[in-house]
C-alpha cells in the first residue's frame, strides 16, 4: 500500500509518500480502506518527536481517519465490510478492569492512531472494531 511516512523526526522534509506493509488485522480488528484522514496536532508532535517518548521508527502519522471497512477479524460483529466509518483515535485493550467499566482512558496500554501505533496517512488502517463509528445508513 501507499503511505506517508517518516524515518526519522524532524520537519515536514522527512515525510515520504512510499510503499509500506499492507497492515494485518487480528480477530478482534478491522481493516479500513481510508477515504480521509485529518492532520491534528498530534501528527505534528509525533513527527517532530517527543522527549523521552519512544516512537517507533519508521512510522505512520494520522490519528483522525474516516473511510470503509475493507476486511473485519473473525471475532467482529457490529459492522460490515463496506460500512463507511469513522475511527475514534483512543486505542485501548478492551478486556482490562477500566475498559470493561467504561473508562478505557483509564486503560494502561492506551494510546492514539499515529501514536506509538502506525496511524491512517495510508491507504489502509487497522483498528479495534469498538473504535469503529459507523456513519447513519441513508
Amino acid at each position: 500500500m501507499k503511505a506517508i511516512v517518516f524515518n526519522a523526526h524532524g520537519g515536514p522534509e522527512v515525510l515520504k509518500f512510499t510503499d509500506a506493509p499492507d497492515p494485518a488485522i487480528r480477530p478482534n480488528e478491522v481493516l479500513v480502506r481510508v477515504k480521509a484522514c485529518a492532520l491534528n496536532h498530534l501528527d505534528i508532535w509525533v513527527r517532530r518527536g517527543i522527549p523521552g517518548v519512544p516512537i517507533p521508527l519508521p512510522h505512520i502519522p494520522g490519528s483522525d481517519v474516516s473511510g470503509e471497512i475493507a476486511q473485519i477479524g473473525a471475532e467482529v460483529n457490529t459492522v460490515r465490510v463496506g460500512q463507511k466509518v469513522v475511527l475514534a483515535p483512543g486505542v485501548t485493550c478492551g478486556k482490562c478492569a477500566a475498559c470493561v467499566s467504561g473508562q478505557d482512558n483509564h486503560c494502561r496500554y492506551f494510546t492514539n492512531l499515529g501514536y506509538l501505533i502506525d496511524g491512517g496517512c495510508a491507504e489502509f488502517v487497522c483498528a479495534p472494531e469498538v473504535n469503529c463509528l459507523p456513519y447513519p445508513e441513508t
